[in-house]
């Protein structure tokens, strides 16, 4: 019973966000706010991370503490002080709200100085987190908002593409001259080609204790079979029962059993506690959802600045569910939670809102 209780913390607080926006009809312009407001808090987690970065890190590095010194820069995001958090998740929610500014400002509704603005304090923020993620994301929020341009306008879509990618190539360089650099003396390439393959490296894992992301998948599915238990293989081990750690239950009950983090991607973490049907529905929300933002996004009923926001909470719901194969993110990160239940419900809000014009 405590691990229920364990996972509907984790699970059904913020689905009152998503309620509360879908159903209870709240002015627009709160809407308008709040998303604004996410823009805020993106343009000042860079002061966070440096903070962290010169006063945070050197602590950890004297007190020799294990992991990554690099892992406690989260700017407000969550984590131990000395044990590392969810810099995945930040490097996810700036990656997001860049692809929000850059969505406004395509349709003249965020003015070129606070898209600079935006930019650059997350950029700098990013340039700390040491999050190889952003180099993927930023790249696919910006073919999603601008691909239509790729028949309309190529020469000015080819343009921005080289731009982003020569943006990325740079906050790679930038990685590696700041944290990867002394990493057996390597080069700059070798450097990474290291440090992206290890993530897609099947044998990877940080310790004994600590599986790789996909050796995680792969550990989840050495140890179930249709055959010998259909029912952990369709719907999980139960909610919770993946937590690795827990003021009130410790550790979930798989946890215990297989005396691994089963925790590491927030796809692994579904398997484990919702098994394969779960995780599809998980997904599949968010597949929906991407495609009514997409309706709704040339819908004229939608005031203008909403349309073009819709163009940033389309993209949106296309990167958080690729991100949960990266990290734990939208399934059991609080910030990365309320981010999704609110583009999940401020897609709803706008449907229910379109079918109320059409029947007039």
């Amino acid at each position: 019973m405590l691990d229920w209780l364990v996972g509907v913390r984790i699970y059904l607080p913020v689905f009152g966000v998503f309620a509360y926006i879908a159903y209870c009809r709240p002015n627009e312009r709160l809407l308008k706010g709040i998303l604004i407001f996410m823009l805020a808090i993106a343009t000042v987690q860079w002061a966070f991370c440096l903070y962290q970065k010169l006063y945070i890190v050197p602590a950890r590095l004297a007190g020799h503490y294990p992991g990554s010194a690099w892992d406690s820069i989260v700017g407000t995001f969550g984590g131990e002080k000395f044990g590392g958090g969810e810099s995945g998740s930040l490097g996810i929610y700036l990656s997001i709200m860049t692809t929000l500014a850059i969505a406004l400002h395509k349709q003249l509704q965020l003015k070129t100085t606070w898209l600079i603005i935006v930019f650059c304090t997350s950029f700098a923020a990013m340039a700390m987190v040491e999050s190889k993620v952003i180099a993927l994301m930023i790249p696919a929020g910006f073919f999603l908002v601008y691909r239509d341009y790729a028949l309309k306008r190529p020469i000015a879509f080819l343009g921005g593409s080289v731009a982003v990618a020569l943006l990325m190539f740079g906050l790679l360089v930038a990685y590696y001259y700041l944290y990867w650099q002394t990493d057996n003396n390597k080069g700059l390439f070798d450097s990474l080609y290291d440090r992206f393959a290890y993530s897609f490296d099947p044998q990877f894992q940080a310790s004994t204790t600590n599986l790789g992301r996909v050796k995680s998948l792969v550990f989840w599915w050495d140890h179930h079979s249709l055959l010998d238990n259909p029912l952990t293989v369709l719907f999980g081990h139960g909610l919770a029962s993946a937590v690795s750690s827990s003021s009130i239950i410790g550790e979930g009950v798989a946890v215990r059993a297989q005396a691994v983090m089963l925790d590491v991607t927030g796809i692994s973490k579904l398997l484990w506690e919702t098994g394969i049907v779960g995780s599809a529905v998980f997904i599949l929300i968010f597949v929906v959802g991407f495609i009514r933002a997409r309706q709704l996004k040339a819908n004229p009923e939608l005031p203008l600045w909403h349309r073009a926001a819709m163009t940033g909470v389309e993209a949106a719901l296309a990167i958080m569910p690729l991100a949960i194969f990266y990290e734990v993110t939208i399934v059991s990160s609080p910030p990365m939670q309320f981010l999704a239940m609110y583009c999940l419900g401020y897609v709803a809000y706008w449907w229910h809102e379109a079918k109320r014009s059409s029947r007039g």
